[in-house]
């Protein structure tokens, strides 16, 4: 019930909450991530391990692609509730962002 009133509201407004927050998403994930790299990097004890299909130690070539498919949707997701003038200049950056995570995560 409170649920649906806070969406009659979000929409009376016309706001959305998930393009409310803009970049805190990723900046509070990019500090984890890189301590992570380091980590494993420098750490023999861990590169040695595994996580779910990969060895930590060694490259794996099928998550930049699932990095570069989730900034895609990220990005689609992001434009919902915008207006066309809005979706129009955010569509070149919602292409490019997932080609850069990925060509970066190669």
């Amino acid at each position: 019930n409170m649920q649906q009133e806070m969406m009659q509201l979000y929409q009376e407004h016309q706001f959305n909450p998930i393009t409310s927050m803009g970049c805190l998403p990723m900046l509070i994930q990019f500090p984890v991530i890189i301590a992570y790299y380091y980590a494993i990097r420098n750490s023999p004890e861990i590169a040695t391990h595994s996580f779910l299909w990969f060895n930590l130690g060694e490259v794996d070539l099928i998550l930049p692609f699932i990095a570069a498919a989730k900034y895609f949707i990220q990005s689609r997701v992001s434009m919902i509730g915008m207006d066309e003038k809005q979706k129009k200049q955010m569509a070149i950056m919602g292409l490019l962002s997932p080609v850069m995570i990925g060509f970066i995560s190669f």
